[in-house]
């Protein structure tokens, strides 16, 4: 095999590598993502849930917000 096939293949081989490693981090990340919004939404309600327990009653605002 002369250099410049082997220089082009290994081109290709790193390529190929970097593709599949910028499509893995960017699944990584849209599921970070997807984590950290859910985890906010649940602590929001938790939270929410809380201080409608404390004060004691519930506005139609608030029973609302629960929806």
């Amino acid at each position: 095999m002369s250099v410049t096939r082997r220089i082009r293949a290994a081109g290709e081989r790193t390529e190929d590598f970097i593709e599949r490693m910028g499509g893995r981090l960017v699944r990584f990340f849209h599921l970070l993502g997807l984590f950290v919004i859910g985890a906010t939404f649940f602590w929001s309600a938790v939270t929410f849930y809380i201080e409608l327990i404390t004060t004691g009653h519930a506005s139609l605002h608030d029973i609302l917000l629960l929806f």
